[in-house]
């Protein structure tokens, strides 16, 4: 995420919550929706933010300032949008009480509901939502070959990740191609994370 062109991101140093454009072109017409949740996936906050970027420009959007004297455990999704399409995203999981994260063990189990479209080619679209009223945290995505083994390389456009109650994601798969297998009949989508009830998915 951090190497995405225009990129929205949390400096840890300050709090500071900034747009960067690493490109020679402007951007307009941008909305930045910075957003806290609890450890639950409740909102706490949100707020939107016109951005106009020039090139090369980074654009200070101001400080994030958690609750204070809480040992909670905060989620911050940031957005930037561009008429109702997701340019970036970004999600942060943070707390007061220094590296402190023993929270996260509260969490409820959440099955996922996953769609995986894939074709002959060796290219799949995997669609995960998280339809329940539980936060689903740092969610991995693995395919494995008929001998249990990771079918490697399997390249994901996003991995690691983590959906808030309602969140859905798309992700790209593509499978470098190799010839002592057959794709369709020997590969599985396994889907996992710290609170994700496994679910294995056949090609």
């Amino acid at each position: 995420h951090g190497a995405t062109p225009v990129h929205i991101q949390l400096n840890l140093n300050d709090s500071m919550v900034c747009v960067v454009n690493q490109t020679t072109n402007e951007f307009g017409s941008i909305t930045a929706v910075i957003s806290l949740y609890d450890l639950h996936g409740k909102l706490i906050s949100e707020q939107k933010s016109p951005v106009n970027l020039k090139a090369q420009d980074v654009m200070l959007l101001g400080m994030l300032k958690l609750q204070e004297d809480s040992n909670e455990v905060f989620f911050l999704k940031l957005q930037l949008v561009h008429n109702d399409k997701i340019l970036d995203d970004n999600l942060y999981w943070l707390t007061n009480k220094s590296h402190s994260y023993e929270k996260l063990n509260e969490l409820e189990k959440v099955t996922l509901k996953t769609i995986l479209d894939n074709s002959v080619d060796g290219h799949a679209v995997i669609t995960i939502s998280n339809p329940e009223n539980e936060t689903a945290f740092f969610i991995r995505l693995k395919i494995m070959n008929a001998r249990n083994e990771l079918r490697l390389p399997s390249f994901f456009s996003d991995n690691y990740f983590t959906l808030l109650p309602g969140d859905k994601k798309k992700i790209e798969l593509d499978l470098a191609p190799d010839n002592n297998e057959v794709i369709q009949d020997n590969l599985k989508l396994m889907v996992e994370g710290w609170n994700i009830l496994p679910e294995e998915i056949k090609f």
